[in-house]
């Protein structure tokens, strides 16, 4: 019994070994990719901000990357939101961001290691014909970051990806079985569990979704980009339908050029190009619900070349299709087949996902880095009139309703905020850095009455757009829908007075407030009557007739003679 259990043992740990050595060590892991962020918002904190965002209905939180010259004084400045490591197997997702953050602080022994690279000579080229100075792609990086602000989720799926770190290469969803890419709000379908694209039991169920939607909101980003792998390809809105989404700005296709100098792939529409639909996912609803203008997912590494345009751009599901689970069917009988599935299936996942040679690696990586710098300088060379008019009035949004912050907010600000939570004026959702706002326990000013806000909306359903653009946290559509029928919220004084000074009220105003005027007009009319029956039947509210007969039976009876 003890020599099989030892067997059994010997045999596990051979297992998790040889899952271990698939990884190259060239990649890093989830921890040393967060701790490098951490550590860099610490050495350069005019260049790099760490914040750790709480879903406001679980323990869970992510951290999330700020990186601009935060020195430069320019108030004007275009954020990118990036995204990567939603689907675990991925793991070259993050890599990327993990060098575009060496790349953007400019300095250290990795940032040395990255400018040596070969990689980066071609992508330097490329950069030239779109357009960009004649100089490294490190003093390019470097002049962008007046006008430019990443920010950057780089593991959106931390434990799953930790899973994929340790043998299980082949997990794309998160460990509870949900495809974070198909969670998403907009044109979310319902599928079965088992399914691979499961999109969990509603919109937005798993707290991975709802953070980066809370940020996505807070960040108003101009662009966004979803890093996946898989296929080399360039998407915009659609995913989950086979056409181009309406309102793209008229330029879209003059920057898929521009990126395309360093993806040489498939590009478009990425339910017409793709060969299949993606139902609930971040890109759609990011365009549609957020008005991002410019959505995007970079598919930035597929098996030997798979969506190419040099290899013909065919999506990788038609490859798929015809090969899958052929492998397994060979091997599923016998117990000795068994070792022989999972290893060559994770070989298989980790080399369909990730390259695995180091040129290849560097490659990938610096291509991206190249794009990510191209779409950069797009955006900084074009700024919106939008975003400029508001910003020169001083107004970057509308206030947003008032936050009641979570228990991992109290706790880390103290007993202190705790009593000062009585005053919700002290809790006031700033856009750009909700945790900063919170930490600091600052109040937004009272918002004026400017061009940019004179004509609000009136009527409901104005008004419950409104809502849904800027949800409370962690709020559900639901919930948002009945919170702006219930409020009676009639005109623009709502917003105008967000942010007022708090009137301590006393004990008859407290009473008072929850009364409409025709609630108290019927009580003191109530009141009224009582008082003229009392009056009436002088001093007594029983009836005349019933008070007749009881002093008739108190009266003495005469005596009869």
């Amino acid at each position: 019994m003890h020599s099989a259990l030892g067997t059994a043992c010997l045999l596990a740990f051979c297992l998790v070994s040889a899952a271990d050595q698939l990884q190259p060590s060239f990649y890093h892991n989830t921890d040393e990719i967060l701790e490098f962020f951490r550590t860099t918002a610490q050495r350069l904190p005019q260049r790099a901000r760490y914040e750790t965002i709480p879903d406001p209905e679980s323990n869970f939180n992510l951290p999330v990357i700020t990186i601009t010259n935060f020195s430069s004084g320019n108030t004007n400045k275009e954020t990118i939101l990036i995204t990567a490591g939603e689907h675990a197997r991925e793991l070259i997702t993050s890599e990327v961001t993990y060098w575009l953050g060496v790349l953007l602080s400019g300095r250290g022994q990795d940032f040395d290691e990255l400018t040596d690279w070969a990689a980066l000579q071609p992508v330097q080229a490329a950069a030239w014909k779109t357009g960009a100075t004649k100089t490294t792609l490190a003093e390019w990086a470097e002049s962008l970051l007046h006008n430019i602000e990443f920010k950057i989720l780089p593991v959106v799926n931390v434990p799953g990806r930790k899973a994929a770190e340790t043998g299980d290469t082949c997990q794309r969803k998160t460990l509870s079985g949900v495809d974070l890419n198909r969670n998403w709000g907009f044109a979310w379908k319902q599928t079965a569990k088992a399914h691979e694209e499961y999109g969990g039991e509603t919109p937005f169920s798993e707290p991975e979704s709802r953070i980066v939607r809370l940020v996505a909101e807070g960040a108003q980003a101009r662009a966004s980009v979803n890093l996946h792998a898989g296929e080399w390809a360039l998407y915009i809105p659609w995913d989950s339908q086979k056409s181009v989404a309406p309102g793209l700005p008229a330029d879209i296709d003059e920057l898929l050029e521009k990126l395309n100098t360093h993806c040489e792939c498939m590009s478009g529409p990425a339910g017409k190009v793709a060969g299949y639909l993606a139902y609930g996912t971040s890109m759609d609803y990011l365009f549609n619900d957020l008005n991002v203008q410019y959505p995007l997912t970079f598919e930035i590494y597929g098996p030997d070349g798979l969506g190419k345009l040099a290899k013909g751009g065919h999506p990788r599901r038609l490859q798929q299709d015809q090969d899958s689970g052929q492998q397994l069917k060979e091997h599923t009988e016998g117990a000795g087949g068994r070792e022989e599935v999972v290893e060559t299936q994770a070989q298989r996942c980790l080399r369909d996902y990730n390259p695995l040679g180091l040129e290849d690696y560097q490659d990938v990586v610096a291509r991206w880095l190249g794009a990510l710098l191209v779409l950069a300088a797009h955006l900084a060379a074009s700024p919106t009139e939008a975003s400029t008019a508001m910003r020169d009035a001083g107004q970057s949004q509308l206030p947003l309703p008032p936050l009641k912050p979570t228990k991992q907010d109290l706790a880390r600000m103290g007993k202190t905020a705790v009593e000062e939570h009585q005053h919700p004026e002290i809790f006031v959702r700033d856009a750009r850095s909700m945790s900063d706002q919170l930490a600091a326990r600052t109040v937004t000013p009272p918002l004026p009455v400017t061009s940019a806000n004179k004509s609000l909306p009136h009527d409901r359903a104005a008004l419950e757009k409104q809502d849904l653009q800027h949800p409370r946290f962690g709020e559900s559509k639901d919930h948002v829908l009945h919170r702006a029928e219930s409020r009676g919220r009639k005109d623009r004084a709502y917003f105008l007075q967000q942010d007022r000074p708090v009137h301590r009220r006393s004990a008859l105003e407290m009473f008072l407030g929850g009364w409409s005027f025709w609630s108290l007009a019927g009580v003191l009319g109530l009141v009224a009557c009582v008082v003229a029956v009392w009056g009436w039947n002088g001093g007594s509210l029983r009836p005349r007739s019933r008070r007749r007969g009881a002093m008739a039976q108190r009266r003495p009876q005469r005596h009869q003679m």
